[in-house]
C-alpha cells in the first residue's frame, strides 16, 4: 500500500516531467522562431545580372539564350556613386579621388571643387568631348541636362568605377575606357555613335541603355 511520502514523490515526478515538456516545446517555439526570422542575406554587389549581357558585344548581338556564360555582378548606379555618403559606392575601392565638398545643401554635397581625378587622364579616359574637359569624374556625375547629353558621361563614369570596385562586373576598366573613347571618335556625347567589330552601331543613347542594364538598380 502507497504511503504519503510515496504518493507525494509521484506527484514531484509528474510535475518535473510536465515542466521538462513545457520547457522543451518553448525551447523548440523559440528555435523556429529565429530560423524563421533569420534573413538570408545577399550581397547587393555579388547578385547576378540574369537576362542581361555583361559585355556592350553581348548587348549588340542580342543573344540572350545563354546566360549561363554571361551572368556578371551588377554595378551601382551614378547616383550611388555621387552621393558616397548616403549612396553604396565607394571611392575607397577605387585608385580615384572624389575631391572636396564644395558646397553642402541640406547636409549633403551637391558641388564638388576640380581638386579630385580628372575625367580626362592617364588612369581614366582619353578623349576631347568639351562636356567633360577640365572636369573631374565627381563633377561628371553631377552635370546634369545639356550639359551631358544623354547623361553618357555620368553611365561611363559610374561604369568604371563599378568596374574597379566591384569583383565580377562585367567589364574591365579597359572596357569601360575603349567604349568612351570608341564613342568619343565617333562623335561624342552630343550626337555620337558607338562602332562595334562587327559592323553594328549603337547610338549614344543605347550605349547608355547598355550600361543601364549592367546596374542593380535596373535589374
Amino acid at each position: 500500500m502507497a504511503t504519503e511520502k510515496d504518493i507525494e514523490n509521484k506527484e514531484n515526478q509528474i510535475v518535473e516531467s510536465d515542466s521538462g515538456v513545457v520547457a522543451g516545446i518553448e525551447s523548440r517555439r523559440r528555435l523556429l522562431k529565429g530560423a524563421a526570422l533569420t534573413p538570408v542575406l545577399l550581397s547587393l554587389t555579388s547578385r547576378p545580372v540574369l537576362g542581361a549581357e555583361c559585355t556592350i558585344s553581348g548587348f549588340m548581338s542580342g543573344n540572350v539564350s545563354d546566360h549561363g556564360h554571361d551572368d556578371c555582378a551588377c554595378g551601382f548606379t551614378p547616383g550611388a556613386w555621387k552621393t558616397p555618403y548616403v549612396g553604396d559606392g565607394n571611392w575607397n575601392h577605387t585608385p580615384f579621388d572624389p575631391g572636396t565638398c564644395k558646397n553642402q545643401g541640406q547636409g549633403q554635397c551637391n558641388n564638388y571643387n576640380g581638386d579630385g581625378t580628372p575625367f580626362f587622364g592617364p588612369s581614366t579616359f582619353s578623349g576631347s568631348d568639351p562636356h567633360y574637359a577640365g572636369k573631374t569624374l565627381m563633377q561628371v556625375l553631377w552635370l546634369s541636362g545639356n550639359q551631358d547629353p544623354h547623361q553618357f558621361g555620368a553611365h561611363i563614369v559610374a561604369a568604371l568605377l563599378n568596374a574597379y570596385a566591384i569583383p565580377g562586373y562585367g567589364m574591365s576598366p579597359a572596357d569601360v575606357q575603349a567604349i568612351y573613347a570608341n564613342v568619343d571618335a565617333n562623335g561624342g556625347a552630343a550626337g555620337g555613335y558607338y562602332m562595334g567589330n562587327n559592323g553594328k552601331m549603337l547610338t549614344v543613347e543605347q550605349v547608355v541603355a547598355f550600361i543601364q542594364s549592367t546596374l542593380c538598380a535596373y535589374q
